[in-house]
């Protein structure tokens, strides 16, 4: 792995201690304690308030490696990433928002991407955290630990070089300048990886730009219309990847395989094989007995030792599902009916379709 130099660029306006929690998760990363890379930390202060400077100051004066530029103006967070982009001098450059923070290992685990000279731009998975006061998002999480794959611009790093093609970020924007930027990155063939690491803590705090903002106000039409006419302008293919098409290492999760029985032991056999034949490995086998009388549930404990037994009174297929879906562990739960057989990859071709697209809650074979 390269020794690299990384300009990590936080704007601030009107922040106090989550500012101080900021800059202590990029200077205490272990890429940084263990000497694997070096950095700075450009705090441009977009034109905070006169009471916030003298906390300001004395935030910067505690650590040799942060450096302080000040906005004549408050231009936006484009605008003061701008203007901490040229003064720079890292060959990789990362952002961070002043109310959010780092994992330890966001370096570490992001770096080792650009040993590949294809790879531009490197990032991971957002976690939001919300503080205890406020009511839980609505919002479609990948995962119990309120992941999802997204633009934001403070879970990734990018090399410096590619500022220099015309991909600075659009002052004009207050809001989506990120997703314009992504945007324009799909638009120029910049090499991008997703990982499935955290590489960013996102904190709701009540007081987010975001929060409460229409698609107008985000002027994410405005955004999406701009990108069209840049392709039309340029003769490019109109479909650029999707965040999908960069994720990569994503780990097959635990499925959870619900199967009614109701006096099926004659049946069950055939079915019970094509989920041992599955070419996808990691799942669970739970059998719920809806009250069957043919000893069908101690045939299949039998001969298919893996498979959980559950035993019900008997209340219909439909009830036995809710049960199974009680005692599941898996995060993807695939229903099989006693007289019903999969083909070998049925769940592993599911799964791929799954995976490459977070938004995605369900998959069918014709």
């Amino acid at each position: 792995m390269n020794l690299h130099h990384i300009s990590v660029i936080i704007p601030t306006h009107n922040n106090g201690h989550e500012l101080r929690r900021a800059i202590e998760s990029v200077i205490f990363q272990d890429a940084v304690v263990n000497n694997t890379c070096t950095i700075e930390v450009l705090i441009v202060n977009d034109a905070s308030d006169p009471e916030y400077r003298e906390p300001l100051n004395a935030i910067i004066s505690e650590n040799s490696l942060c450096r302080l530029i000040h906005m004549e103006g408050q231009g936006g967070p484009a605008a003061a990433r701008n203007r901490g982009l040229l003064k720079a001098t890292g060959d990789l450059i990362s952002f961070l928002d002043a109310d959010d923070e780092w994992p330890k290992n966001k370096l570490s685990i992001l770096l080792p991407y650009f040993d590949s000279q294809y790879i531009q731009v490197a990032g991971g998975k957002i976690k939001y955290i919300v503080d205890d006061d406020l009511p839980s998002l609505n919002m479609n999480f990948e995962d119990m630990e309120q992941r999802i794959t997204h633009v934001h611009l403070g879970a990734l790093v990018a090399r410096r070089e590619i500022f220099d093609r015309d991909l600075y970020f659009d002052a004009s924007l207050r809001y989506s300048e990120d997703v314009d930027w992504w945007f324009r990155l799909r638009e120029n063939n910049i090499g991008i990886v997703i990982c499935e690491n955290t590489t960013l803590l996102y904190h709701i705090h009540g007081k987010n730009m975001s929060v409460n903002k229409t698609l107008q106000d985000l002027q994410l039409l405005r955004v999406m219309h701009k990108s069209v006419q840049r392709r039309k302008k340029r003769m490019i293919n109109p479909y650029i990847p999707q965040i999908k098409d960069f994720r990569i290492n994503q780990e097959d999760p635990l499925i959870s395989i619900i199967l009614p029985l109701y006096n099926g032991k004659h049946l069950v056999g055939k079915c019970l094989d094509s989920v041992v034949s599955q070419t996808y490995t990691h799942w669970e086998l739970i059998i719920v007995d809806d009250g069957s009388t043919d000893g069908g549930s101690d045939y299949i404990a039998q001969r298919y030792p893996n498979a959980r037994i559950i035993r019900k009174i008997n209340g219909g297929v439909a009830a036995a599902r809710n049960t199974g879906i009680k005692h599941c562990n898996g995060d993807i739960i695939a229903f099989l009916d006693q007289d019903d057989e999969w083909t070998p990859d049925k769940l592993r071709k599911q799964w791929e379709v799954l995976k490459v697209d977070p938004y995605c809650s369900f998959a069918m074979r014709g």
